[in-house]
């Protein structure tokens, strides 16, 4: 990431699995380094692009919806985090309903 602008992103995959030997299948390990990336970042780049590799991988996953989202609020992407807490709740995230519902709310 330091060496890397943050558009390759998506070439992480097939980094881990070269390097990893072996096909990456943990999406715990993108939320983290994304939240970490978050805490660091005063604007979009890897943060943002890690949360969206992870939902891109693990689509059906609600938490990393809700992930996803909380990196948009951060970015001031209103519209994008709608999005995203919407499919986390869809897709059964129980913690993304209130958050979601405060978005609509300031419509």
């Amino acid at each position: 990431m330091k060496t890397n602008p943050s558009v390759n992103a998506e070439k992480l995959p097939d980094f881990l699995k070269k390097e990893l030997n072996n096909e990456f299948s943990d999406h715990a390990i993108l939320n983290r380094l994304g939240y970490s990336r978050l805490k660091k970042e005063d604007k979009p780049a890897w943060a943002l692009e890690l949360f969206k590799l992870n939902v891109k991988l693990f689509p059906e996953d609600g938490n990393l919806w809700d992930s996803l989202g909380q990196a948009y609020l951060k970015y001031d992407k209103k519209e994008e985090a709608i999005k995203s807490y919407t499919k986390a709740v869809e897709l059964g995230n129980e913690g993304s309903t209130k958050t979601l519902i405060e978005l609509l709310k300031n419509e």
